[in-house]
């Protein structure tokens, strides 16, 4: 797999688990619809706090990777992505 293929499977499953959080914390505040869900605003509020933690997360990752943490690695950024997913949807929810 080249860097730029495992770049594109990390943005990749980044924007899923931050889809993920965003979805569970609009569930969760009973404000969850089929449009807001598609919604270009949804999408790029995703698309802009994905961008911002995804660095940050990634060296987290690979900080507990190298102390030998690889589950604590997966979880933290999987944590990560997840607040950029519900700072989305609070962005554009207004909650």
């Amino acid at each position: 797999m080249t860097q730029a293929m495992a770049a594109a499977a990390l943005a990749g499953a980044a924007t899923s688990i931050a889809w993920k959080g965003a979805r569970r914390f609009l569930q969760h505040a009973g404000v969850y619809t089929a449009e807001l869900a598609t919604s270009d605003r949804l999408t790029d509020a995703l698309k802009k706090h994905v961008k911002a933690k995804l660095d940050g997360a990634q060296a987290d990752a690979q900080e507990a990777l190298a102390c030998g943490m690889a589950q604590a690695a997966e979880h933290t950024f999987a944590a990560s992505m997840a607040l950029a997913g519900i700072a989305a949807a609070k962005e554009v929810t207004g909650l």
